[in-house]
């Protein structure tokens, strides 16, 4: 039986922060490294992906993107795998607008080269939310909506 190894490589919401005041939680948007055997999972790719591919192995890699807030797919653009040629990457869209985020993203003007044009072997599938499968194994991904309340605290 193969290790699991999870760790986390961003966890914060919405807007990288940086700086000495975020030290001890991280500052980077949402990357989750999976590894199993031989394999690696990343769950989403925001600005933690960046670290996480100047650290990584040779293992097949595959990108899950959950869904295509900004803050979930901005770090691709500082993936460095995608300049490795011939690196073999798959990258797990939703089916429909949602995965068109990582096309927009990665593609001019917002970025100068194309994901078709990068030096890795990429492979771009696509999901459908309520039946996703990788590799014989089931998932599923959902974007949950939340209310957030502001409550006044003082008097002025």
């Amino acid at each position: 039986m193969s290790s699991l190894t999870v760790r986390c490589w961003g966890a914060r919401g919405t807007f990288p922060s940086p700086g000495i005041r975020f030290s001890r939680y991280g500052g980077d948007t949402m990357c989750f490294e999976v590894l199993a055997g031989d394999r690696r999972l990343i769950l989403d790719a925001g600005t933690g992906i960046k670290a996480l591919g100047d650290a990584m192995d040779g293992r097949e890699t595959h990108i899950l993107l959950s869904h295509g807030h900004i803050d979930h797919v901005v770090g691709l653009t500082q993936f460095a795998p995608f300049w490795q040629a011939g690196r073999p990457i798959v990258l797990w869209v939703p089916e429909g607008p949602p995965g068109a985020a990582a096309h927009l993203l990665l593609e001019p003007p917002l970025f100068p080269v194309a994901l078709a044009e990068m030096p890795a072997s990429i492979r771009v599938v696509q999901y459908a939310p309520d039946a996703p499968c990788l590799s014989q194994v089931a998932f599923a991904c959902a974007l949950f909506r939340s209310i957030i309340r502001v409550v006044p605290t003082g008097s002025g």
